[in-house]
């Protein structure tokens, strides 16, 4: 019989006891149990001192072998409710589903198959089922067709819609792209966004996409896929401050076509500055025999000989040299320190083991002072590129102040000292060359090399062009004119860093100058807006004070103002071309600011004094100076297309990777 309080009752009772239950509610006092209640059949109140009876959505107990009853009929609603506000309180959290909560939890299932990377099939294994219901019970788990087909999207288009509103926000925005191909041997393009916020609050990055592409990365076809996505996320050709690439022809040349600004990657550059480095024949030597040392010593015979020796002999467990990688080239530096820190254990073991057969194996003296003056020389070269290959911060304005940095060198430059020879066998290279080749100042200049190159090219010489082929000199032609755009997108962007501008050449700093007097008349143009906004004034008493020093200090900051006061009732013509010089003047006179400070607090604090600079400066300090960002989008996609997940379809493919890549805008 079922109560009208809402509890479901076991065996029959008279009206008497249901009006005495219902007394005792109301009264806030337990109902006395009766003696002759079978097990499992006793009421509970909100008092402590009476056996609590399973709640209406608790498990019911099993009945005596001699009683007879009719089933238990399954909870409802209603009694869900009650037994939430009612006497019910022992009772376990049955779920009792409703359209809002059930939406809430497959949005969260959703949210966690694509912010942790995990399977779609991941809904459909048995024992994330028997979790989620454990958690929940009454919870019925999403198919993965639902999955697919609505929740993800759902996710995938709130996260666009979020996107476009910050883009729109932002006003000024860099754009970041590379190739990528997947364990399932599909082709994909990647595009980030950076930037700033109009209040300096962070500097921000987002993915806008990941796209396969079945079709070659062309020239043509590059052009088309930064069109179309420009397009789809309502993107103005005029707020993008610059694209990000490696150094491939084919994005020059589709940047170019577009007339959008294109910055060649640093990370790119400083590899194959070190690329060179390593090609050098006493470079080469001294690799080889590091790799013929890691392929003895990491033997599991030898390596366990070695450990013990080391173990023994030093108490301290053995490190071991890490490997490298080809397309990055600071894991061959990394071998080589490790190598410095290792090799007198490495002398000593090998002189005892086998008595000193495998001596030969260890480099000897000349390979280990080639090896210890590559480490010399690329260490702080690693130092920046660490810190140039970051997209939390600003990196473009250093590029031009680390190539200056470069050139002229360290205050550890001194000649090497005495190159020792190789006791065991003849030495392969004249002592003068070693001596030579591996001075810092000479190693750096191949780095240096690739960086004028790229952002600061020397004038083409004339009688060179003449030794070319056509074909070459055309070439030529062709990338110092990309160079020259990029200096100039340079000079800028460490202009507006108080950090780095005194770094700059005067020529440069003049430069920036006259780049940014020219963008800002041209933006006038744009816009309409006329050069005089002074008009006439409102009617003010001839005692005003503040009137008399408006009066001064617009005299002072306007240098078209002729001095003439004869029109009193009209406010000293301004123009937006003086406010401009008149900030420029102003910038110009900080003094250079400390290398420890926060710029984007630094601008923030100044953004009121400068209404016209802070502008521009957004535009161009959240331009990125390599494609890290890109890159990093490939490692999410690796974790999303896994040899294990090779039938992913490209649509699937793309909005996993583009959500996994902005987990942190997700809504939690």
């Amino acid at each position: 019989m079922t109560n009208g309080g809402g509890g479901t009752q076991h065996g029959q009772r008279g009206q008497g006891d249901e009006e005495e239950e219902l007394i005792v509610e109301e009264e806030g006092l337990s109902s006395p149990t009766p003696s002759t209640s079978t097990a499992g059949t006793s009421t509970s109140g909100r008092g402590g001192g009476a056996t609590p009876s399973p709640g209406p959505f608790s498990p019911p107990a099993s009945p005596a072998p001699s009683s007879s009853r009719s089933p238990v009929p399954p909870p409802s609603p209603q009694n869900h409710r009650r037994s939430s506000t009612g006497s019910h309180h022992g009772t376990l959290d049955y779920f009792v589903p409703d359209t809002k909560s059930m939406e809430k939890l497959h949005m969260a299932v959703a949210q966690y198959i694509v912010t942790c990377q995990r399977p779609l099939n991941t809904v459909e294994k048995e024992g994330f089922r028997d979790m989620l219901k454990c958690f929940k019970p009454g919870y019925q788990v999403l198919t993965r067709r639902a999955l697919t087909d609505k929740y993800i999207p759902k996710l995938a288009e709130e996260m666009k819609c979020l996107l476009r509103k910050l883009l729109s926000d932002a006003e000024y925005y860099s754009l970041t792209s590379d190739n990528w191909t997947s364990e399932a041997d599909v082709p994909f393009t990647s595009l980030t966004a950076h930037f700033i916020d109009k209040e300096w609050g962070s500097l921000s990055g987002v993915t806008l996409r990941c796209r396969a592409s079945h079709v070659s990365h062309t020239a043509e076809n590059l052009k088309e896929f930064f069109k179309e996505e420009l397009a789809y996320w309502e993107l103005q050709v005029g707020g993008v401050s610059a694209i990000t690439t490696d150094n491939a022809e084919d994005y020059r040349l589709a940047l170019e076509n577009l007339e959008l600004p294109h910055m060649r990657c640093i990370g790119h550059t400083l590899q194959n500055g070190v690329t060179d480095i390593f090609n050098l024949d006493i470079v080469k030597t001294a690799v080889h025999d590091l790799k013929t040392l890691m392929n003895w010593i990491s033997t599991s015979k030898v390596w366990a000989a070695y450990e013990k020796f080391v173990t023994d002999n030093h108490g301290r467990k053995p490190l071991t040299l890490p490997s490298s990688s080809k397309t990055r080239w600071w894991t061959e530096l990394l071998q080589f320190e490790r190598l410095l820190e290792c090799h007198p254990y490495m002398m000593s073991f090998a002189a005892q083991y086998q008595r000193g057969k495998e001596l030969r194996k260890i480099p000897g003296p000349t390979s280990m002072f080639v090896i210890r003056e590559v480490v010399r020389t690329l260490k702080p070269v690693h130092e920046i590129c660490t810190r140039l290959c970051a997209d939390k911060y600003i990196t473009a304005s250093a590029v031009l102040p680390v190539l200056h940095l470069l050139e002229a060198g360290f205050e550890d430059d001194d000649d090497p000292p005495e190159v020792p020879l190789d006791d065991n066998e003849d030495n392969a290279f004249d002592v003068e060359l070693i001596k030579d080749q591996m001075k810092p100042s000479f190693l750096r200049m191949f780095i240096v090399k690739k960086l004028r190159k790229r952002y600061c090219p020397h004038p083409l010489d004339p009688d060179e062009l003449a030794a070319m082929t056509p074909q070459a000199a055309a070439q030529a032609r062709i990338a110092h004119r990309c160079a020259v755009k990029t200096h100039q997108l340079l000079v800028k962007c460490t202009f507006f860093d108080p950090r780095y501008r005194k770094e700059l050449l005067p020529s440069e700093e003049t430069l920036a100058k006259e780049l940014l007097s020219e963008e800002f008349r041209t933006s006038l143009q744009g816009t309409g807006e006329g050069e005089e906004v002074g008009a006439q004034a409102p009617p003010s008493q001839s005692n005003s004070l503040s009137s008399l020093f408006a009066k001064k200090r617009r005299r002072v900051a306007n240098t078209d103002y002729n001095g003439d006061d004869s029109h009193a009732t009209f406010l000293p013509p301004v123009t937006p071309t003086a406010k401009f010089q008149e900030e420029m003047v102003r910038y110009g006179d900080i003094p250079m600011a400390s290398m420890e400070i926060n710029l984007l607090e630094w601008w923030r604090e100044r953004k009121d004094a400068y209404p016209i600079l802070q502008k521009l400066s957004r535009k161009y300090c959240c331009v990125m100076a390599s494609s890290t960002p890109s890159e990093r989008l490939f490692s999410v996609g690796g974790n999303v297309v896994t040899d294990t997940r090779t039938c992913l379809t490209d649509e699937h493919s793309e909005t996993l990777i583009f959500l996994a890549a902005n987990k942190s805008f997700i809504k939690k």
